[in-house]
């Protein structure tokens, strides 16, 4: 049985304010609740020797937020179709932070409107999700 995705806890920004931001040491598949109204920015750092790749997965990879395959007749295969442009694999050079914004959303959330990331490897690797809010017609606030 698939090995349950660990859940990464966003930071929410708020305009004209400062947020603490923590990192959190990765593991190999996560899942960031639904961000609902607001932008998610995935901001991943390398402290390893070597470049790792980071996979954004998109709705229509197959796999469920729980590591488990989705049957093939279920409605994000269709209704999303950004999901069929596949994964979003960035690759993180080793010393290096990446900021990752998931605009495409349609693209990559899961039915439960999660957003699924993988690591290719964990070593030296944190992450935070910082979602910023969006307003009525869909601009992030200032």
């Amino acid at each position: 049985m698939p090995t349950a995705r660990t859940v990464l806890t966003p930071i929410d920004l708020t305009a004209d304010s400062a947020s603490v931001i923590t990192t959190v040491a990765a593991v190999a598949t996560m899942t960031v609740p639904d961000p609902g109204g607001f932008r998610a920015l995935i901001q991943v750092t390398n402290g390893s020797d070597a470049a790792v790749n980071v996979t954004v997965r998109a709705s229509g990879n197959g796999v469920n937020a729980a590591g488990n395959a989705q049957p093939a007749a279920e409605p994000w295969n269709t209704v999303y179709t950004q999901s069929t442009v596949g994964d979003l694999v960035v690759s993180v050079a080793a010393g290096d932070t990446v900021v990752i914004p998931v605009v495409t959303t349609d693209r990559f959330t899961q039915p439960d409107g999660s957003l699924s990331i993988d690591f290719a490897s964990i070593t030296d690797m944190t992450v935070v999700v910082l979602r910023e809010p969006y307003n009525a017609a869909g601009i992030a606030n200032p």
